[in-house]
């Protein structure tokens, strides 16, 4: 039998009004399964109670200062955790989350929102956050990673106020934080003929350190001491300038060391000059203005923070530098919008919360799924395309900035990324196809700084083929892959190989070293499963419908009788496959970088054409999907340019004739690709069968440079359109 738990007594205040009781239900913890439908603005104030009116006048007022005001009819409290006041149930819309104050009120024992002091930090909350995450989530919190440890060069001594050698420390703090912004002076790293005087007793009150000081490593180290901690990492003071070596070692082991802190503070507000305000006694007021709402004789505090803003978009979240320097991190410190969060392998604490309060925060899943021995190419390529979307002051680091995460990462795929510049070797003819994310995103090409070279740390080409090359959120062109089974996908895609790569560091290399797709090249093997499967699967039964809305189920050819699961995440997957145990005595595959592809393909001409729209509205979604036809005018394909210059190419003065087939380009096919897709059905409102299988060429617009063929853009060319048109063979040198 349920154990019963008494609910909340409603206080008398909250019955006379049926709103206010509704509000309150929620408010309380007692919420009922419905959402809750107010009406319009006019209808919730409408009865003239004097106990609601404040909030929904509030949050009309908040509404139609909005860049997208709106006279929504169907204001509600959507039934989230905390309860969730929005601008229309049914579109959704603007959204305040709702916390009731714990106050001293006799009849407020149900608050779990927190009335913070406007102008200083709760320090007393992140040593409780810490104190809670250490000594109860062990294991989850401990080596998220699964890496091995790692000693810094550096670390700074909080107590002595010097630098010590991290030999000679113990576990440490990092700061991660924005050195500035774009144009703005910046602090150089400390010169390495300066460490021995700052590794003197007190040697960081000299004036020539102060140079090298920014006030967020100051305000850091007090926060360090604070939280009951000695040391801490942060990169200006512990990777000192002038030891290239030395320097390029600790940057090549970045990733690591974030890996390895006891907790990353993470300055997300300001930069080196102003971050980590609101320390009292240490750093200018934070000027919080927590919006509060009287209701009756309780306040409501509307959260400031939803559940995945800490992730959200912010001068910190635009550089890439930072990407790792978070993922990587174990447990995290965010100063963000003016209050303190502790984020960690298990949830979200919040300053606005009352200690220990729990609400369903969202973790990214998709690194914890590569490191459970999965080679899951929809999480990399959100992770690829996550990052490449940031920022560089130097674009020949986009490399650099992510090789410790890619390396941790690599592990669940044989062969590793780096050897093609952030593509993995196992799927390298999947990932080679990538296009820019939606129809209308626009990527620009990236290249060199002016930086000298000897001055550059790590992998610094940007060849035109990888993604590295280019700026802007990506598609590796693993949506809907054939591995994974999803009932609610509409299609599925398989990927063959139809060429032989190799790759070198140098275009004239005579000997360069062959690429293997292995996982693209064993899938066939993979789905000849006997009656004894590998370790960790399990195997069901497959179903012709779905529980998807009755949809039928997609099988890619081989597969269909069964269906199969692993223990280490779950899933249902079309066949098994290799899973790597990994464990921290598992070595990152970090191999040395070749910018040069190879191979024997066929090329060809083609045309290019604008589509004709039908609405006008698509001329935004999709403007960067053009057409491909052969010389008769006929359409056979899809190009996805890259940008608005490549757009002017055909479009405007340079547009073709209506009568004419486009503007020529010349192709190269890299690969095929296979879609097995469903069939929509509008008197059903649902996809149905038929099940159609297309088989398509993956191909590359490239331009030629002194016989050295660079990409521009990708598609596909219908198979049987493409074998019948004139082509010519070529050894492809790609750069």
């Amino acid at each position: 039998m349920m154990e019963k738990f008494p609910k909340p007594d409603i206080p008398t205040e909250f019955t006379a009004c049926a709103t206010c009781h509704q509000i309150w239900l929620r408010l309380s913890g007692s919420m009922p399964i419905d959402p809750m439908l107010i009406g319009s603005f006019e209808q919730g104030l409408s009865d003239g109670c004097p106990t609601h009116a404040p909030l929904l006048e509030a949050f009309r007022d908040f509404t139609a200062e909005s860049r997208f005001p709106n006279e929504s009819e169907d204001v509600g409290i959507r039934n989230d955790t905390p309860p969730t006041l929005i601008s229309s149930l049914k579109r959704g819309g603007l959204v305040w989350p709702l916390l009731l104050a714990n106050t001293a009120s006799a009849q407020n024992f149900a608050g779990k929102g927190r009335i913070l002091d406007p102008d200083w930090i709760d320090v007393a909350f992140l040593r409780d956050c810490k104190r809670r995450c250490l000594q109860t989530h062990h294991e989850k919190c401990d080596n998220p990673m699964r890496i091995l440890p790692v000693t810094p060069m550096l670390l700074i001594d909080v107590q002595q106020n010097c630098l010590v050698s991290g030999h000679d420390a113990g576990r440490y703090v990092a700061l991660s934080y924005v050195r500035g912004t774009p144009g703005s002076p910046r602090r150089s790293n400390v010169p390495y003929g300066l460490v021995e005087k700052l590794s003197q007793p007190h040697g960081l009150d000299s004036l020539e350190a102060k140079l090298y000081m920014s006030p967020v490593i100051c305000r850091a180290m007090a926060l360090t001491a604070l939280l009951g901690e000695r040391w801490l990492w942060a990169d200006a003071l512990c990777v000192p300038r002038g030891d290239f070596d030395a320097a390029a070692k600790q940057i090549n082991m970045m990733g690591a060391i974030f890996g390895g802190a006891v907790v990353t503070i993470i300055s997300a507000d300001g930069d080196a000059e102003s971050g980590l305000p609101g320390l009292q006694g240490i750093s200018p007021s934070r000027n919080l203005r927590q919006r509060i709402i009287p209701f009756g004789s309780e306040q409501i505090v509307i959260g400031q923070q939803t559940y995945s803003s800490l992730e959200g978009e912010s001068s910190y979240h635009g550089r890439a530098w930072t990407y790792q320097e978070f993922k990587m991190s174990r447990r995290t410190i965010w100063f963000m919008d003016k209050q303190v969060s502790w984020k960690c392998q298990c949830g979200v604490w919040r300053e606005e919360h009352m200690p220990g309060t729990s609400f369903p925060t969202y973790i990214d899943p998709r690194p914890q799924t590569i490191l459970a021995g999965i080679p899951d190419i929809e999480s990399i390529s959100h992770i690829l395309s996550d990052y490449n979307r940031r920022q560089l002051s130097y674009p020949e680091d986009t490399l650099s900035g992510i090789q410790g995460f890619l390396s941790v990462l690599s592990r669940a795929f044989e062969g590793g990324f780096l050897p093609q510049y952030g593509l993995p070797e196992t799927h390298f003819d999947r990932f080679l196809g990538w296009h820019p994310y939606w129809g209308h995103s626009n990527l620009q090409r990236r290249v060199r700084s002016d930086r000298p070279r000897d001055a550059v740390i790590g992998p610094s080409e940007l060849p035109s083929w990888s993604w590295v090359g280019w700026q802007g959120l990506i598609d590796i062109g693993t949506r809907y892959d054939a591995t994974n089974f999803n009932a609610r996908c509409p299609r599925i895609v398989e990927i063959i190989p139809i060429v032989a790569w190799y790759t070198s560091e140098s275009p004239t290399d005579p000997k360069p070293r062959k690429i293997r797709p292995i996982f693209l090249e064993n899938i066939p093997k993979f789905k000849e499963v006997g009656n004894t499967l590998p370790p960790g699967w399990t195997r069901f039964d497959s179903q012709s419908r779905g529980e998807f809305r009755g949809e039928p189920n997609i099988y890619p050819d081989g597969c269909g009788e069964y269906v199969y699961s692993h223990a280490n995440i779950k899933g249902r997957f079309y066949y098994p496959f290799p899973v790597v145990d990994i464990t921290v005595n598992t070595p990152p595959v970090m191999p040395p970088q070749t910018a040069y592809l190879f191979c024997e393909t066929q090329k060809t001409q083609l045309h290019v054409k604008p589509p004709e729209k039908n609405y006008p509205q698509a001329d935004d979604i999709d403007k960067f999907i053009m057409e491909l036809r052969d010389r008769n005018n006929t359409m056979i394909g899809q190009l996805h340019l890259h940008n608005e210059e490549q757009l002017s190419s055909f479009t405007g003065r340079n547009a073709p004739g209506a009568n004419s087939p486009g503007n020529k380009i010349e192709v190269v096919a890299i690969s095929k690709r296979r879609e097995y897709a469903k069939t929509w059905k509008d008197e059903l409102q649902r996809y149905d069968h038929p099940i159609t299988t297309e088989n398509l060429y993956v191909v590359l617009w490239v331009e030629w440079v002194d016989g050295i063929a660079y990409r521009l853009a990708s598609g596909t060319v219908e198979e049987k359109a493409w074998e019948n048109l004139s082509l010519e063979t070529v050894s492809l040198i790609l750069g």
